[in-house]
């Protein structure tokens, strides 16, 4: 396995070095995900973003996670110069609200441990996007990052605070789902499962149990930050 001394550089460091607007000199996203994100360094891990724009961030991807294969997806064509197929990172052009070729292209390369939607900023492209990639394309327990949300607020954009069909407002519809819509256990004759209804073991083992269960069961966390949103898969 790859290692060098980038270890002892912060994932901001690195962002600032490949200038990328991650970085805490803009967006400030870096911070956060070297506190939420669960993955160790030196991991082999299969990381995909949607948006390559400079291909600034696949670079810091790259550094940060040296075993790691990055996989960028862009509209523009052109991205395919930051390709560097010899250091495992790869650039696939096409759009994030084209379902075939974001199947294609997450499956050339997948399963995932690490998604990041950076790309046209749509609310129903990050949505299309979300539904295509996460249930199938997305390893347990890796992480998929919705950048730039506050994007689901502005007028400009024909949205606004509240408005349905936002990124945001989804989102926040899937938080009933990490609660299990308050289901209760059925299993009224075990006294064990009835002192510890609220185990998401016990709810998934009745998911299982019933076809016409409605609730999403891959969904471990939601975890929402200023302008970003973070899915940690069950």
């Amino acid at each position: 396995k790859k290692m060098n001394n980038q270890y002892t550089k912060s994932l901001d460091e690195i962002a600032i070095e490949c200038k990328t607007d991650k970085c805490s000199l803009q967006h400030n996203y870096c911070e956060k995900y070297e506190k939420y994100l669960p993955f160790g360094r030196d991991q082999e891990l299969k990381i995909l973003e949607i948006g390559v724009a400079n291909g600034s961030s696949l670079k810091m991807w790259k550094s940060f996670y040296p075993n790691s294969t990055v996989i960028g997806v862009d509209i523009d064509p052109a991205c395919i110069k930051h390709q560097d197929k010899q250091n495992n990172v790869f650039v696939e052009i096409g759009s994030q609200n084209d379902g075939v070729f974001l199947t294609l292209a997450a499956e050339k390369y997948g399963p995932l441990d690490l998604i990041i939607d950076d790309g046209s900023h749509i609310q129903s492209d990050m949505i299309f996007s979300f539904h295509c990639l996460f249930d199938l394309l997305l390893k347990n327990h890796g992480v998929y990052i919705v950048e730039d949300t506050s994007s689901s607020y502005w007028a400009e954009l024909g949205v606004a605070i509240y408005a349905p069909n936002t990124c945001v407002e989804f989102f926040k519809s899937l938080v009933d789902h990490v609660n299990f819509m308050g289901q209760k256990l059925i299993d009224s004759k075990d006294p064990v499962i009835q002192w510890n209804w609220r185990r998401e073991d016990f709810h998934i083992q009745q998911a299982k149990n019933n076809i016409n269960n409605q609730c999403r069961m891959n969904i471990e966390s939601i975890n929402f930050l200023n302008s970003t949103i973070l899915i940690t898969k069950r």
